[in-house]
């Protein structure tokens, strides 16, 4: 896929515990902070990075000692394998992990901690930020440093290798370089409860007249929706999956353009909103993932399918217990359903990465390659349900699980979404228009106009 793209398809691979009914509102909602200051936070906390990005935190660590920023989501496999690493191959590696949240936070505070000069010798973080802060020139170039074959030699997914690497970032101008390992990969796929699908006589939807029609047959308002999808707060994963099946494209390839092809990001936007208020199989006003658990809300049974990581499965299988994964089972998992554009979902990765600057890369670099052996992928599969980036494993150790044929079909049909400087910023517009379409009621013409122009200045002021 051209990573600039966002919504052309991939040559002949691919096309492309909270009530559901209040929001409750606070003052530091992101709709509120969008209102009061639109763009313009974002674009003064990226300023000082511009002279300050290759600075570097004072010194550098000595022998094989890091400070590592990570993620939430995968801290306990980080945690995990620096110390399977440092019991099995090297008893000197020693990595301080810190975690970090996700979201806008994110981003600001990896700005901030560049243009202060205090940034850790290793960062964890997805590939959707990464790229982004490649472009401010963060990240040590690996070439010279990894093996030149690591990309067979790991037989790694060709489409997460291609992101990590700046020829793959629209609009950037600097040299090209490898700026990370990527080590999994993150999908989202619908996750389903099979006994109310059986109770109702429907089988899981293939597409979205199928999606409307089952959708109908499996609601019970407001005792039971069909569906949950976020109408607020920050919903684009989810939203994303809708826009891939309308055909939409984010931005032309320079990056002068949001959703050039107009019309279907139009249908895009419609359909969502057609879910609650022409359909009647999702509720008006959802919260997003991060205020009301859908793992919940599946297993309750408020909703009879909901939109999963493949974290939040891993969670729903260790939480619910007396509900069942598999084929005939109280629930499981499928691949998105086609729209008008043909199918789409989405994936992401995580990518480890050394700050630029830091002189002791040798061990750092050993353990990243490390985490690419079959070993450690299958393990982190198995342990943490995270898919690898090592294909062999998929071919060879992989090939009978029905869980994850169902997640390789599903990142082999989806895209991701970003990857180019200001993308969090621009993400925060999308999701300020889905819920003036939705809650607010606006016209969708109208707001999906407003929120490209919303975007190129986010990216603009980036």
């Amino acid at each position: 896929m051209s990573q600039a793209s966002f919504g052309k398809r991939d040559s002949g691979m691919f096309r492309n515990a909270a009530p559901l009914g209040g929001l409750g509102g606070t003052p530091f909602s992101r709709r509120g902070i969008l209102r009061a200051s639109g763009l313009v936070a974002g674009a003064a906390a990226a300023a000082p990075l511009l002279s300050a990005c290759g600075r570097g935190s004072s010194g550098g660590s000595s022998g094989s000692n890091y400070n590592m920023w990570v993620m939430s989501d995968t801290v306990p496999i980080m945690k995990h394998f620096a110390a399977k690493y440092r019991e099995g191959v090297d008893s000197k590696f020693n990595v301080n992990i810190t975690e970090i949240p996700s979201g806008m936070s994110l981003r600001a505070k990896i700005i901030s901690a560049s243009a202060a000069g205090q940034l850790p010798e290793l960062l964890d973080v997805s590939m959707n930020y990464s790229s982004d802060f490649a472009t401010y020139n963060l990240f040590e170039p690996l070439d010279s440093l990894i093996s030149s074959d690591v990309a067979s030699k790991y037989s790694l997914y060709d489409r997460v290798w291609d992101w990590a690497d700046t020829s793959s970032i629209p609009g950037y101008e600097g040299e090209q370089h490898i700026f990370g390992l990527p080590y999994g990969v993150s999908v989202f796929v619908p996750a389903y409860r099979a006994d109310f699908f059986r109770e109702a006589g429907v089988e899981f939807p293939k597409n979205w007249d199928e999606l409307v029609t089952v959708g109908q047959a499996l609601t019970e308002a407001p005792k039971r929706y069909a569906l949950s999808v976020p109408t607020s707060g920050d919903l684009m994963d989810e939203f994303h999956p809708f826009l891939m099946q309308a055909g939409a494209t984010y931005v032309n390839e320079d990056l002068t353009e949001a959703f050039p092809n107009r019309e279907q990001a139009y249908e895009g936007f419609q359909f969502y909103k057609d879910l609650s208020s022409e359909y009647g199989i999702a509720p008006e006003q959802a919260p997003d993932r991060f205020a009301g658990d859908p793992v919940q809300r599946l297993s309750s049974g408020q909703v009879a399918v909901t939109t999963l990581s493949v974290l939040s499965i891993n969670a729903m299988r260790e939480e619910a217990t007396e509900l069942e994964f598999g084929p005939d089972k109280d629930w499981y998992v499928s691949k998105f359903w086609e729209g008008s554009g043909g199918p789409g979902g989405y994936y992401n990765a995580n990518c480890m990465h050394i700050r630029k600057g830091v002189k002791n890369v040798q061990g750092a670099v050993e353990f990243m390659e490390w985490m690419l052996e079959p070993d450690q992928q299958l393990e982190m599969y198995k342990s943490f349900n995270r898919p690898p980036v090592n294909t062999k494993v998929w071919d060879q150790d992989l090939a009978d699980d029905k869980e994850f044929a169902i997640y390789r079909e599903s990142i082999d049909l989806s895209e991701r979404q970003g990857g180019f400087r200001g993308w969090k910023l621009a993400e925060f517009t999308i999701d300020r228009g889905v819920e003036r379409v939705v809650i607010d009621g606006e016209d969708v013409k109208s707001v999906v106009d407003s929120t490209a122009t919303d975007m190129l200045q986010a990216i603009q002021n980036a």
